[in-house]
């Protein structure tokens, strides 16, 4: 379960409120299933995409590559995410 978002873009998109983003559509799957998973490990996969760990500024964080230069980046504690971000980057 997504329990927070690390800005208030990130949440807007969440709550289908914002569109702005590219690639909205396999953003909002992504950010639904990562909200729905249900387990102490974070998934393997995310919209049918492999879910990496952060490297660098982005240690203990993971990331998935949603579709095109979407990616969403979030933390992992005891089955929840959290601090979820989405960044599109042109």
């Amino acid at each position: 379960m997504i329990l927070s978002f690390l800005d208030r873009k990130s949440q807007k998109s969440f709550q289908k409120r914002h569109k702005s983003v590219a690639d909205y559509e396999p953003m909002k799957t992504a950010l639904n299933e990562l909200d729905g998973w249900k387990g102490f490990d974070p998934p393997a996969k995310i919209a049918g995409k492999p879910v990496r760990r952060g490297k660098e500024l982005r240690t203990g964080w993971y990331l998935v590559d949603v579709a095109g230069r979407v990616t969403v980046y979030f933390r992992w504690s005891n089955g929840d995410a959290f601090d979820v971000e989405i960044t599109d980057y042109h």
